[in-house]
């Protein structure tokens, strides 16, 4: 994280915190799994995924197609978080350490944090999580044991985000797997003025049948685009 701003504490870590954390553009990542000390990121350069102008690739609109996975949202929510926290066995380097797990937990109680989750008939192989304030959800991490899994879960997620009137993803920062969905950068000026602008949009997080399949979203996409 180069050239990003990081305030470093070692004062316990709340739900309200993270809430008012993000309500003014900084977000909270431990050093490790095991740490105590929590840093609040701020970048001069922000990531997002302006919902209006979401891309599926041709090879993720074919595999949702065939429904490899079952999709679910917020019945797993502590299993998503752990698997983001030891994907690929990064356990011990990972950001997501146990005080982040138990707010996002608790906050997933309260109906604001939500995970998406990528099923293989009873093996869960791919998600994200992230909160839903106003109409803006701030992803905080994703993981896939399966290839493609993540990519099914985000392009989810955003379909259910775009029918639920939410403007923008916060991907925090951008990477090349990003991009091929429409993530750019922006200055953190500029995503501050949009942040303010969005986070007071009723945004109410779109409630998924029990079970859905990744081509009945495409098709929910298809009849909203």
């Amino acid at each position: 994280m180069p050239d990003t701003p990081i305030i470093r504490t070692n004062t316990p870590l709340s739900p309200n915190k993270i809430l008012n954390a993000y309500k003014i553009g900084l977000f909270p990542m431990a050093d490790s799994y095991t740490s105590n000390t929590i840093n609040w990121i701020e970048p001069n350069q922000r990531g997002i995924i302006d919902l209006k102008e979401l891309h599926i690739p041709k090879k993720i609109k074919s595999l949702m197609r065939k429904n490899k996975f079952t999709i679910k949202a917020n019945t797993s929510l502590r299993a998503v978080i752990n698997s983001c926290a030891s994907a690929g066995n990064r356990k011990t380097n990972t950001w997501i350490n146990k005080d982040i797990i138990n707010c996002y937990a608790e906050l997933g109680e309260n109906n604001i944090c939500h995970c998406i989750e990528c099923w293989d008939n009873e093996k869960l192989v791919g998600g994200l999580y992230g909160l839903a304030i106003g109409g803006v959800f701030f992803g905080e991490s994703m993981f896939s044991f399966t290839d493609n899994a993540s990519k099914i879960a985000l392009v989810s997620l955003a379909i259910m985000l775009i029918k639920s009137n939410f403007k923008f993803i916060d991907t925090q920062f951008i990477t090349k797997h990003l991009t091929q969905f429409g993530a750019k950068e922006i200055e953190q000026k500029d995503y501050l003025k949009l942040l303010n602008v969005s986070i007071n949009n009723h945004g109410i997080f779109f409630k998924l049948p029990t079970d859905i399949t990744s081509s009945d979203l495409l098709h929910e996409f298809n009849q909203i685009s």
